[in-house]
């Protein structure tokens, strides 16, 4: 994504967004929307919403774990350590460097032979470590 149009769905999310979405009388996992659109927009805008965002994160921090990619540079590892890291917990955000190419678009590259091997072992640390959280 180019920065033109990195801006452009930005400055929706941070403006249009908001009003486009806010209804008092629609509610989502019972949530007004409202409250959904700001826990959402404080996740964008840390600057004018952070200590909405940090109470929120801590309010549900044993229900929060966030597996990063080290080579991530569309959602970096840092920033999610950063943005986590006022929780309160310690297991909170785990980070993953796989030993083969990958990106945030393709965590787990369908790869030529010879490495498909490290791609499904990869595969299988991540996704069982979710599942051992969510269980």
């Amino acid at each position: 994504m180019d920065n033109h149009s990195f801006n452009e769905i930005f400055n929706f999310y941070l403006s249009k967004f908001e009003n486009t979405a806010v209804s008092e009388t629609k509610t989502f996992n019972a949530m007004p929307y409202n409250q959904l659109v700001l826990a959402f927009r404080s996740m964008l805008d840390r600057k004018i919403l952070r200590s909405y965002c940090e109470n929120r994160l801590k309010q549900m921090r044993d229900r929060i774990k966030a597996i990063a990619l080290a080579k991530d540079v569309v959602i970096p590892a840092a920033s999610i350590i950063e943005t986590l890291s006022g929780t309160g917990s310690k297991h909170t955000v785990s980070v993953k460097d796989f030993p083969f190419p990958y990106s945030h678009e393709a965590p787990f590259p369908l790869l030529k032979t010879g490495l498909s091997a490290e791609v499904d072992k990869s595969f299988d640390t991540v996704f069982s470590e979710a599942s051992a959280f969510l269980s």
